[in-house]
């Protein structure tokens, strides 16, 4: 078949397909579109509509109800003549009044201006409406009863009372030609019925006097629904009427709203035909010249499929295609540099990814569609030389890993991102380094790439360090049973006496004395121990303040030696004080260094024997150039302290058990070393269970008069 049928045929598939579109394809929804519109403007004229009609009625109601009111009030009928003349003012639609005396039939009449005739009483057909409030006076109620045909031109309200012994009628005549055009008229331009119903037996009436062969089911909000109706595909649009206790609805016919649109869209595929038939009749007649230059084009854009953008591309002898040769010749050169450019951005963007994922803080390692590692960087690596086996060259030996431990795995999550398909597996793993006896945790984030298939592509395996987030949480949980445990005793000890003194209530003045002591005693280290515990908390998590000032040390050890006199007589224990009077004033803290003199020289006095000389020394120790170092020392030549207790002795609340029987809270070298560091300096200490411990506390020895302060 030669290349101009075969071009024939293509532009009459294109015509049939998108005829086919168009009519079965865009017009269904544009119809519905056009239906979605016509529907709510029915919807939005209807409620206009009724919210009128039930404006009118309220006001009829109303002035029917005050007008009852008047004759139960006052009985007479003077002054209900002069009312019913104002509510014919303000309600032009009131024909008149007939008050009957249900009895007898005797009535008496009030007619409106200008109303010449009254209804004929004998035709009314009433129909319950409920009980309504006076709008003038809205604790008044009543029952009331309509009659309405909907096509006499006028429609009566009708409320039953008793006035004395007697039963009357009041009914009100009003002009409903006004409302019959509200609820029974149709002026959207399309055919269309209203009809009021009243119940669901059929009782209702519409302009025309017939009724659709089809009612909704009455109900209490607005509703949209197709049904069929005397045999017609029809909407139905019904709402409610709740002063007449009625149901209003508007029929229009599926076709006489699609109908124009369908004629629309007929003439609009009638355009398309003859255009394209007008440009098949071109194509033919121009099909010949072009295709040689065609063929050339197709022949030297065909490397361009495979990224190929060497060879160039020649220029048409046909001057109306001239133009576009040049033009892809253009195209094709600034392709061919991009490509360059591409390449050795790809080639930077790899090289800067390799050298991020590198150097990342975090361990990183990238695996290939088989799963095998093509990439793991330093930290990845590290995370096996202390675990006494080589690094895992694939996921699965990672994941079977003596050293691997899954901890807690978290719920997969998907991503779609067409034709890839990305799954994100998180996981909380564990280490264990052999060498240093230590658990390592990680939350471990496995990126793997599948295709629409299934099939995996490669990812990514991205481990983040926990371990340090973990161990302050066993140190949180540590440091709670630790409070827990040392606020026990001073508040088991106020309870105890506390519950003797409400059990025995008789006690001598001097046991009575013993036991307030005894109960201030607890209450006092209860406090002490809270406080020292805040105190070191506010200094380990750098929330105090310091107010540093000049002090002078060696003032400071020797008011402290004097301060402990009294407790080294109770030990017949003595200090043997060396001092560096050169020592000059230096910046720091003077309420927080009497603190740690306190602390040490009284730890020194307390965890000992008796007949002891306890070495107090304050030193300069110079080194480097120009620079030294204030050292503090104390050495007790007590118990002394075994190597596994001298570093937990720094944490808060912890003792030693062997020395349970002295006094403490556990908390005072923690605060010595937390004011320590707040002054630069460092605390450390040596000892020997047979001859004792020392504690030195080393600050950068700056005086005031060289650094200026």
């Amino acid at each position: 078949m030669r290349l101009q049928t075969r071009f024939i045929l293509f532009l009459a598939v294109i015509l049939l397909a998108v005829g086919l579109t168009v009519w079965y394809g865009v017009r269904p929804g544009y119809e519905d579109a056009v239906l979605d519109e016509r529907v709510t403007i029915m919807a939005e004229q209807q409620r206009e509509r009724i919210e009128l009609a039930e404006h009118a009625l309220k006001i009829w109601i109303g002035a029917l109800l005050e007008v009852q009111k008047n004759l139960i009030e006052f009985g007479d009928v003077n002054q209900t003549r002069l009312l019913f003349s104002g509510f014919s003012s303000l309600a032009p639609e009131i024909i008149g009044l007939r008050l009957i005396e249900q009895t007898t039939g005797e009535f008496v009449e009030f007619r409106a201006a200008g109303s010449d005739v009254m209804p004929d009483g004998q035709a009314l057909n009433p129909r319950p409406l409920g009980t309504f409030r006076n709008r003038f006076d809205p604790s008044e109620t009543q029952n009331m009863f309509l009659s309405w045909s909907g096509t006499s031109g006028y429609a009566a309200l009708i409320s039953v009372f008793t006035l004395g012994n007697d039963t009357y009628r009041l009914v009100a005549y009003f002009d409903s030609g006004e409302i019959e055009y509200l609820l029974l008229s149709h002026t959207l331009g399309i055919p269309a019925q209203a009809v009021l119903w009243f119940d669901g037996s059929g009782d209702g009436f519409s302009r025309s006097g017939q009724l659709p062969g089809m009612q909704p089911p009455i109900e209490p909000v607005t509703r949209y629904r197709e049904a069929d109706v005397d045999g017609r595909a029809s909407i139905v649009l019904s709402s409610p009427v709740p002063s007449l206790n009625a149901q209003h609805v508007i029929y229009a016919e599926k076709s006489s709203i699609y109908g124009p649109v369908r004629r629309l869209f007929s003439h609009s595929l009638l355009v398309l035909f003859m255009a394209f038939f007008a440009l098949s009749l071109g194509s033919v007649a121009m099909f010949h010249q072009l295709t040689l230059p065609i063929r050339r084009f197709i022949e030297d854009i065909q490397p361009f499929k495979a990224y190929d953008f060497t060879r160039p591309v020649r220029t048409a002898a046909i001057p109306e295609l001239r133009d576009i040769s040049v033009k892809l010749e253009e195209i094709r050169g600034q392709l061919a540099y991009y490509q360059r450019i591409n390449v050795e951005k790809v080639i930077m963007n790899q090289e800067s990814l390799s050298l991020m994922m590198e150097y990342s803080s975090d361990p990183i390692a990238v695996f290939d569609a088989e799963s095998q590692f093509t990439f793991r960087n330093t930290r990845f690596v590290d995370l096996f030389l202390h675990g006494g086996e080589p690094a895992p060259g694939s996921v699965p030996e990672f994941q079977r890993s003596a050293l691997y431990t899954e901890v807690k795995v978290d719920d997969p999550a998907e991503y779609r991102v067409r034709p890839l398909v990305v799954r994100n597996e998180g996981r909380e793993i564990r280490f264990v380094d052999e060498d240093e006896d230590k658990a390592y945790f990680y939350n471990q984030q496995s990126i793997s790439v599948y295709n629409e298939e299934g099939d995996l592509l490669g990812g990514l395996l991205l481990l983040y360090d926990l371990t340090r987030e973990r161990e302050l949480d066993q140190l949180r949980n540590d440091m709670i049973n630790i409070i827990v445990h040392e606020l026990k005793n001073p508040i088991a000890g106020i309870q105890g006496l506390t519950s003797a003194l409400l059990d025995d209530p008789d006690f001598e003045e001097e046991e009575l004395h013993e036991i307030y002591r005894l109960i201030d005693q607890s209450s006092q280290s209860l406090q002490e121990l809270v406080e020292r515990f805040l105190q070191v908390s506010r200094l380990q998590s750098n929330l105090a303040h310091i107010d540093k000032s000049p002090i002078y040390m060696p003032e400071i050890v020797r008011q402290v030696a004097a301060e402990m006199k009294i407790l080294l007589s109770e030990k017949a224990l003595k200090f043997r004080v060396d001092i560096d009077e050169n020592i000059e004033n230096v910046s720091g803290s003077y309420e927080l260094m009497l603190d740690v003199v306190r602390n040490l020289l009284s730890n020194a006095i307390k965890y000992g024997g008796r007949d002891r000389t306890i070495d107090v020394s304050l030193k300069l120790d110079t080194f480097g150039y120009g620079q030294a170092d204030v050292v503090f020392s104390v050495t007790d030549y007590g118990y002394g302290i075994a190597e596994e207790h001298r570093e937990k002795i720094f944490k808060k609340f912890y003792r030693i058990k062997e020395y349970d029987l002295e006094k403490g809270t556990g908390l005072g070298l923690p605060h010595v070393r937390e004011i320590i560091r707040l002054h630069d300096g460092t605390i450390t200490v040596d000892s020997n269970p047979d001859i004792g411990s020392r504690f030195t506390v080393r600050l950068p020895y700056k005086p005031l008069t060289d650094a200026n302060a």
